[in-house]
């Protein structure tokens, strides 16, 4: 099992070393300047164009993983409420099993059992 983790460890580290390697490569080769500008703001700024896209996919790295981020927080919450709700259900159910059983136990005023009724007779 060790073997599998320390390989599934080390191809995501080769994974992401060639992703490294192919976002620098894009960076060096796309040095053109490219104008930047954000509607209503009045700031324009000019930065080359690899580095432009660049940041435009890390911002969407970034806004996607908050995102995820966020349902998978909502489902926990989910989660722990279902569990609260079944531990609760789970405590009823058995209050009232044990209702049950001392409703059904035998009283001291009980008659015998119908074979004893049976043996008594046959005398």
């Amino acid at each position: 099992m060790k073997i599998i983790r320390y390989f599934l460890k080390g191809l995501a580290i080769a994974i992401a070393a060639l992703v490294i390697a192919a976002a620098a490569s894009f960076a060096v080769s796309n040095r053109t300047p490219v104008a930047i500008s954000l509607w209503p703001l009045p700031f324009e700024s000019t930065l080359p164009l690899g580095t432009t896209v660049l940041a435009a996919l890390a911002i969407g790295l970034v806004v996607g993983t908050a995102l995820m981020s966020l349902s998978r927080l909502r489902l926990y919450f989910r989660a722990r409420r279902n569990e609260r709700r079944a531990e609760t259900a789970e405590r009823t159910a058995a209050r009232h099993a044990e209702q049950v059983q001392r409703q059904q136990a035998p009283s001291g005023t009980a008659l015998p059992s119908p074979s004893s009724r049976i043996a008594l007779s046959d005398n």
